[in-house]
């Protein structure tokens, strides 16, 4: 069942296995806005129980992605945080510093990323979404968050280090330890393979990057320590 608030009025519509129910039924006058949409899960569908658990993590990622949403389960609301937050949470550890969280819309693009880096040298850690599907495999707007940063750090005092490493090896370098959630928000994303694991629009490359260039000299100054720790990985 959906429950559409637009244009001052109320409307409820129900559907079942994919088709509608009869027409749209009008609830009356309101001042509100936006859509809420209860599900029941079909077993004509599903072949066996949907797990609560699954539904849950998913329901968490999207809190991330869509802050100020709010997102009912079991009675259970769960009212979006941000990337900031889930990279604190995925770090599950202590970081150099608070994350570096970018939140921007770069030429029709939703740039979201926060990234932050433990402070021991470790295996890479890094998440990413298009349009709040998963990509496991990443793609282009994870590649932009590594342009981006080299773009930044080309602004200041690293820049000799950065420069004596072309960019995939200034990817090598500044992934030891790092631990980063993307997300990139496009209208027609496209994918290098039948699963939509990566990501291959180029224009969310040159967004993300955009992005991070114009932050992260800035945080580099915010917090020293993540300076010298860059230019620990960088040296």
């Amino acid at each position: 069942m959906a429950e559409a608030c637009i244009g001052g009025r109320r409307e409820r519509r129900s559907y079942a296995m994919g088709r509608a129910i009869g027409p749209p039924e009008h609830l009356g006058e309101t001042t509100a806005v936006g859509t809420a949409v209860r599900i029941r899960p079909s077993r004509a569908v599903f072949a066996r129980d949907l797990s609560i658990d699954v539904v849950a993590e998913r329901l968490r990622e999207l809190s991330f992605m869509l802050p100020g949403c709010s997102l009912v389960l079991n009675g259970t609301r769960l009212v979006g945080d941000t990337l900031r937050d889930l990279c604190t949470t995925v770090a599950d550890g202590p970081l150099v510093a608070p994350p570096l969280h970018v939140r921007l819309l770069v030429r029709d693009v939703l740039v979201d990323v926060a990234i932050g880096w433990r402070p021991v040298v470790s295996p890479p850690t890094i998440t990413s979404w298009v349009s709040t599907f998963r990509t496991h495999l990443h793609g282009t707007h994870v590649s932009g968050v590594f342009a981006g940063m080299r773009r930044g750090a080309l602004k200041t005092d690293l820049r000799a280090l950065t420069r004596a490493h072309g960019p995939g090896h200034f990817r090598d370098r500044v992934s030891a330890g790092l631990v980063a959630v993307v997300h990139a928000g496009l209208y027609a994303p496209r994918f290098g393979d039948p699963t939509k694991d990566r990501l291959v629009n180029p224009e969310a490359q040159r967004a993300v990057s955009d992005a991070l260039a114009m932050a992260f000299p800035a945080y580099l100054t915010q917090y020293p320590l993540v300076r010298r720790h860059l230019a620990f990985l960088l040296g």
